[in-house]
């Protein structure tokens, strides 16, 4: 599956963006719309993908971290960069309020890495135009603690448990019109886990939402 799907839709990806940076030759408006579109859906289905792919290691007992010191406040910072675009299309701020006081910490830093996108991507996905999305990260008594907060569409506390179930999303007309498969924080959730850390959320409908992790130190 990874092989044979991602190849053929890395291509797709590849060329739809050479192809509206002008690289074979100047598009007209239309052409421009129809090739970003080729280019949203074939990451939108490789982000599935790699959900998928990360759903079956862990249902095969693939649970296994390679553990090495992270600098965190290096990779969040990273993690902001690869999200630079998918935020600026929306026109929505995102806020750091790293402590920099942050030392690295012990974990699987891929795994840790993919944590921090699906909740940073999420936040922005469910977000309107114009919105804001802020991180905070600190050292709390052993503890590393995220708080990912956002002004988007927001829970209600029927959802809270629902959001990090598979193939599941707060059952709203708002939240269904987003998207998605229902994958990210239930991977989220299991990747914590594998860390010995814990997450939570705090929301409210229309006003936005809170998601926190504590992970161990060491």
């Amino acid at each position: 599956m990874s092989h044979e799907l991602r190849t053929p839709l890395n291509s797709v990806i590849g060329f739809s963006d050479l192809l509206l940076e002008g690289a074979f030759g100047p598009l007209n408006t239309r052409q421009s719309k129809y090739v970003n579109n080729i280019l949203i859906s074939g990451k939108n289905l490789l982000e599935i993908i790699n959900n998928l792919l990360d759903i079956s290691r862990l249902e095969t007992g693939e649970r296994d971290l390679n553990y090495e010191d992270v600098d965190i406040v290096s990779l969040i910072g990273e993690v902001r960069m690869s999200l630079f675009s998918f935020a600026s299309n929306k026109k929505i701020t995102v806020e750091l309020k790293v402590d920099p006081s942050l030392e690295n910490i012990k974990a699987d830093r891929a795994k840790l890495r993919q944590i921090l996108y699906n909740l940073m991507s999420n936040a922005i996905k469910f977000t309107p135009e114009k919105g804001k999305v802020t991180l905070s990260a600190s050292k709390q008594e052993g503890v590393f603690e995220v708080k990912i907060s956002d002004n988007g569409i927001g829970l209600s506390k029927e959802d809270y448990e629902k959001v990090f179930m598979p193939f599941t999303q707060a059952d709203s007309s708002a939240s269904r019109g987003y998207g998605g498969a229902g994958l990210g924080l239930y991977i989220v959730k299991n990747f914590i886990d594998l860390h010995g850390g814990k997450i939570w959320v705090d929301s409210e409908v229309g006003k936005g939402s809170t998601f926190t992790f504590v992970l161990p130190i060491n």
